[in-house]
């Protein structure tokens, strides 16, 4: 099977599986660089001449079912994706990065890196992955960084993602939020936690209930319960700074939690307090400066 005929095959295939036809395409190209370990500009330039393998076809047809049959996220059957300036590891179940995510974390670190005094101990909470550490840490490279989650499977992906991107200054603590951080005076705290509550897990779409950890996902009191102990914990693990210049708690929330968080940071004595938006205009992250 030719290159061009596979990639029609299997943008057949996934038609369905994305609003987009560009995502679709998208998506097809990226599984093909996969299967014969060909990058984008090699595939384009091949595509009437490369002749996939048996072994190579075999594992196309078996992608697809994956994807098609077993809602399999595509990202865990790549394996490696791009987040920032990094590439990570993902493996099931620990949680798939989004680009919400990644657009805030980003802004975060242009923020930071335009003021003169950057955070020189952060802590990321519930860092799944450890996309949002990791980038802070590559961006940092002065900073030391906390990367905790309650699931060894998380720290375990977040080690090999450390050794992947040769990171120096970030170290994975197992741990139920702030419990087991060895730290009391940081400059900065991050969390993208888990935020939906258990009517809206019942509406998520089957690649990511089948394969997501819940965990990862559900909270308690509406989806409030981790970002409520986040916040009134972070007082007792921050350095009050007497003049901040920048804010030193972001968390990630859901599109209809912004009034009610925004109320848990004033009542914790957090001024400044921000809503920001994500790329498609929903209410996303909350930061504050602690007074």
């Amino acid at each position: 099977m030719k290159l061009r005929t596979a990639l029609t095959h299997l943008t057949q295939q996934l038609a369905h599986l994305y609003e987009a036809p560009s995502t679709t395409h998208h998506n097809a190209y990226w599984l093909l660089e996969k299967i014969t370990q060909l990058s984008a500009t090699n595939l384009f330039a091949q595509l009437d001449s490369y002749e996939l393998t048996p072994l190579q076809e075999q594992n196309l047809t078996a992608y697809i079912h994956q994807l098609v049959h077993e809602n399999k996220p595509l990202q865990y059957i790549i394996g490696l994706i791009p987040f920032g300036n990094l590439s990570l590891y993902i493996e099931p179940p620990v949680l798939i990065p989004r680009p919400e995510t990644e657009a805030w974390c980003m802004a975060l670190v242009q923020q930071l890196h335009e003021l003169p005094a950057q955070p020189k101990i952060i802590i990321d909470l519930c860092t799944g992955s450890g996309c949002i550490a990791l980038t802070l840490a590559h961006a940092f490279p002065q900073s030391t960084v906390y990367a905790v989650d309650i699931q060894p499977q998380a720290i375990a992906l977040t080690q090999k993602n450390i050794q992947l991107n040769s990171i120096t200054n970030c170290i994975p603590v197992l741990s139920d939020l702030y419990q087991a951080v060895p730290v009391v005076a940081a400059d900065l705290i991050v969390s993208n936690p888990p935020y939906l509550s258990k009517d809206e897990w019942e509406a998520v779409e089957p690649h990511i209930k089948n394969w997501e950890d819940a965990r990862a996902l559900i909270a308690e009191d509406n989806g409030l319960s981790l970002i409520k102990k986040i916040i009134q914990k972070a007082p007792s693990f921050l350095q009050k700074h007497t003049s901040p210049t920048y804010p030193q708690l972001w968390i990630e929330i859901g599109s209809t939690q912004a009034q009610t968080v925004v109320q848990l940071f004033t009542e914790n004595n957090f001024s400044s307090v921000t809503v920001m938006r994500d790329i498609n205009n929903h209410d996303r992250v909350i930061a504050g400066v602690y007074v």
